[in-house]
């Protein structure tokens, strides 16, 4: 049998593909632009990224459960939308702030709010490839200091 492929974890029209959500995280040519929820079924909200790439200008969603290991809390059923203390930020797709009622998309608009300061770059590890490459570097260097400071 032939090799499976792996899926990519985004691929843009422009032909650009990420394989993983660490790759697409540091592209720093990848923005948040957008968080549109679903209200009949939160399991289908997405969140809205722009590539801004020359030549690209693409916009496209991807299922906020794709993130669901970085929200910091559990996400509650509940949706609050309509409700007297919501203050209605689900109604505009554009509008990334964060809400402070317990509300099944409140927990994604954290997560929206981390991806867009770039905050999320500490939690999916070091941009130098891991921390046994990261590790390897340290030596090397530490190694290089001790033979320098044994030549003087």
């Amino acid at each position: 049998m032939p090799p499976r492929k792996t899926r990519d974890f985004k691929k843009c029209d422009c032909g650009r593909s990420w394989k993983t959500r660490d790759d697409f995280f540091r592209d720093g040519k990848v923005k948040i632009v957008g968080y549109q929820p679903d209200l009949v079924n939160h399991r289908y909200n997405h969140f809205v990224f722009f590539h801004r790439v020359k030549d690209c200008g693409q916009f496209f969603g991807v299922r906020a459960s794709e993130f669901s290991d970085l929200r910091e809390g559990k996400c509650p059923k509940e949706l609050g939308l309509g409700m007297e203390e919501c203050p209605g930020y689900c109604t505009d797709m554009l509008d990334l702030r964060i809400c402070s009622v317990a509300c099944c998309n409140a927990t994604d608009r954290e997560v929206a709010a981390r991806i867009s300061k770039r905050r999320l770059l500490r939690s999916v590890g070091p941009p130098d490839g891991g921390p046994e490459r990261s590790a390897k570097k340290t030596t090397k260097k530490r190694k290089k200091k001790a033979a320098a400071a044994s030549r003087r």
